[in-house]
């Protein structure tokens, strides 16, 4: 059975694209075989990123024909983990995503949401909106440490939301955070995170310290 990560968030700025490129270094890291679902064609980082580490497919996700394509992506590759890098804007899951999740079964695929969030009031309202479309796809609030520490995230954590994610077998993910001037750097010269060691040696040994984290937080997710 394929598994699908769809890394969401509704926004720019909330992390989509480090929490995207960590799930495909992990899953690339275990060995699968893996696919890139690049969804932001605007600013396809992630795909010009790993266009030479994996099968990548760049696809516009704001019509219904975006995700016909997706659901032919998905029967057609051999690959066992498909990541989706979402664009800022989810809306488009709402109206035409029916399309490719009604389908998971014939696609032999299970597939779990991502929603990486910052601590304002509309990231968690844009993922209750996505939850409460597809309640039984399971979701995965990720709180990403850059914005602060887990009891930081206040609306969420005294939310309603919560409560029925965790209750239909969703949970939350804390992704570690890292020093902008070492993300800065990664994402000038796009560099992987298998190719770090570029980096100027006090920036190399944070990344490094990123992927380890990241690598055992998100290994779990992958099976």
């Amino acid at each position: 059975m394929k598994t699908i990560i769809s890394v969401d968030g509704g926004k720019g700025g909330t992390g989509k694209s480090v929490v995207s490129s960590a799930f495909i270094d992990t899953a690339l890291s275990e060995g699968k075989k893996v696919l890139v679902i690049e969804g932001d064609t605007s600013n396809p980082d992630i795909a010009k990123s790993y266009e030479n580490a994996c099968e990548i497919k760049t696809l516009c996700l704001d019509t219904r024909e975006g995700f016909i394509e997706l659901a032919t992506a998905v029967h057609q590759t051999e690959a066992e983990t498909i990541i989706i890098n979402n664009p800022a804007r989810s809306e488009k899951w709402g109206q035409f995503g029916d399309v490719f999740i009604n389908n998971l079964q014939r696609l032999d695929a299970k597939m779990m949401v991502v929603w990486v969030a910052n601590r304002q009031q509309d990231s968690l309202e844009l993922c209750r909106d996505f939850f409460e479309k597809y309640p039984y796809v399971p979701m995965f609030f990720c709180m990403n440490s850059y914005f602060g520490a887990p009891h930081k995230f206040e609306v969420w954590g005294t939310s309603k939301t919560r409560k029925k994610i965790m209750e239909s077998g969703g949970g939350e993910i804390v992704f570690p955070d890292c020093a902008d001037r070492v993300m800065h750097s990664m994402r000038k010269a796009r560099l992987r995170w298998d190719q770090i060691e570029s980096l100027e040696f006090g920036d190399f040994i944070e990344a490094e310290r990123v992927r380890r984290e990241a690598q055992e937080l998100l290994k779990p997710y992958l099976i």
